[in-house]
């Protein structure tokens, strides 16, 4: 996201930073009149496809998303394998009960003894892509419980363009224990986009002859676009996968979830993460239940930074922006706390929050941009977009049609330009709303007749602007007491120009300035 940034000066925390003179010039002999604007980048969901017209929901941040390749709720029976049984089974009756605790059943793919190696099963996925746009997926998550012990590649799972896996892209499987659902995370980002963009097919392939008879569970597989936050919030394994339970804690294995015991000696211990993947100064949405408590309380915190203490049971929701101090994520308990702690999801939140979380989102804007050595096809299709507002109302309607230009270019924002329907550089909002929390869902009128093009939504701030009138002559803006006054630059500010030329720009035109920056408690 930092790619092409220009240095401001590094963070500055407690103390605030601002922008005082800002100069701009240009050598075009055309392309001018024209306007400069710098904008803080504070997010982007990368690589949303042009060449469908369905429906593209932009929520694919973790594995906790509705991105389902499949829910494993029927058999995996595209072919038949010999020694090979698939069928689906309800978990509690097969007594395999656990992985994503939503379904009530799950595949199981029995090998007979005489099996050897090779396809164990697949099952047909038409349309996967086409919806859920694996084509620029980073990981797929899936739960898997084998009943015997396995070591790191003796299973693969496959994704093919065609039937039956006959040229499948295989990844391989980590090491897997006896009788335990474990949650994977295959890397699928090496696999070519040409090899996900029309996958048809889903299995898995034995590359090792264990020389026994044995059973292989499947439940829920997703895949995602981006790396996810916390590993295990479903809290599968004894004792808990990935987490670390600190004086006080156990778990309960039938009810998957952390029991923290009021005590003598206090028990303050915490149920923790470290080393999560989170990021100072970016906000983190975090939801977990608290149930079976009568007394004390909880607080969860991200990074150093604490959250709401806790003091019922129910499903907690909240926002909390990362410190600094370390990459834990924490429950830290009073006392006499006697609960327990389940279903913990932590997403990150597109764009970073402001001070008072209220107005989280006031002032964010966002436009679309064609991808880097992508571009859209021919048709001058239309777009619907539904986005969460400043106050965190959802499913907002943009505030006018959009016509993309045809066939434009790289870099380029195909909604701005000349013509009926073109907005520039910002997406018109609906009517009362004056910001963005997150966008969830965006929609071509008709695909863009060519392949693998793809556009970047990227939420931003205004920070200023300049007309450059005239080629050659220096435009400038005295911040300190003109308007806008004294911009803010925030820590971690990502910040980049968008161009608005006035006419044809030729290839090779120079842009020079200078950004003046000032900071003080």
């Amino acid at each position: 996201m930092t790619e092409g940034a220009f240095w401001h000066g590094g963070d500055v925390s407690p103390a605030t930073k601002h922008v005082v003179n800002f100069g701009a010039w240009t050598n075009a002999a055309t392309g001018v009149a024209s306007v400069l604007d710098i904008v803080d980048v504070l997010g982007v969901y990368p690589r949303v496809r042009t060449d469908s017209a369905a429906l593209q929901a932009l929520d694919g941040c973790d594995r906790w998303t509705n991105l389902i390749m499949h829910d494993c709720q029927t058999a995996w029976n595209e072919q038949v394998i010999a020694n090979v049984t698939s069928s689906v089974v309800t978990k509690s009756v097969e007594g395999v009960t656990g992985a994503d605790n939503i379904h009530p059943y799950c595949v199981k793919l029995a090998m007979a003894a005489p099996f050897a190696t090779g396809i164990i099963a697949s099952r047909v996925v038409a349309g996967a892509t086409q919806f859920y746009n694996y084509v620029y997926s980073k990981y797929v998550y899936f739960w898997v419980r084998s009943s015997i012990a396995l070591n790191a590649g003796d299973i693969s799972f496959c994704t093919d363009e065609t039937a039956n896996l006959a040229s499948s892209q295989d990844v391989l499987l980590p090491a897997l224990s006896a009788n335990t659902w474990t949650e994977v995370r295959l890397d699928v980002s090496q696999i070519l986009a040409t090899d996900k963009d029309t996958v048809i097919s889903l299995g898995v392939k034995a590359a090792v002859n264990k020389g026994q008879a044995y059973n292989l569970y499947f439940d829920d597989v997703r895949w995602a676009q981006y790396d996810g936050v916390l590993y295990n919030g479903n809290f599968v394994g004894s004792p808990i996968t990935g987490w670390t339970l600190n004086t006080g804690w156990t778990y309960n294995s039938s009810l998957q979830t952390a029991v923290h015991a009021a005590g003598s000696p206090p028990n303050t211990g915490t149920l923790e993460q470290t080393s999560v993947a989170c990021y100072a100064k970016c906000p983190y949405r975090i939801t977990f239940v608290i149930s079976s408590m009568t007394l004390g309380n909880v607080t969860v915190s991200l990074g150093g930074t604490s959250g709401t203490l806790r003091a019922a049971n129910g499903t907690w929701e909240e926002i909390i922006t990362c410190g600094s101090t370390n990459q834990t994520f924490a429950f830290t308990p009073s006392a006499d706390f006697d609960g327990s702690i389940s279903h913990v999801i932590c997403t990150p939140l597109i764009p970073r929050a402001d001070e008072l979380l209220a107005t989280f989102g006031g002032g964010v804007r966002f436009y679309y941009v064609m991808d880097n050595a992508l571009s859209n096809g021919a048709n001058a299709s239309t777009i619907a977009i539904k986005y969460a507002n400043q106050a965190g109302i959802e499913s907002r309607n943009i505030g006018a049609t959009i016509n993309n230009m045809a066939s434009d270019v790289v870099a380029h924002l195909p909604h701005s330009g000349v013509g009926a329907g073109k907005y520039g550089p910002f997406i018109p909002l609906q009517a009362g709303d004056y910001g963005v929390r997150q966008i969830d869902q965006f929609q071509f009128s008709a695909a863009q007749a060519t392949a693998d093009g793809a556009v970047d939504v990227v939420v931003c701030r205004l920070i200023a602007s300049i007309p450059l009138t005239t080629a050659f002559v220096a435009a400038e803006r005295d911040l300190l007491n003109q308007i806008p006054s004294l911009p803010r630059i925030r820590d971690g500010a990502c910040l980049m120009f968008l161009h608005h030329a006035g006419a044809v720009t030729a290839s090779g035109t120079a842009f020079m300035g200078y950004i003046d920056f000032a900071w003080g408690p």
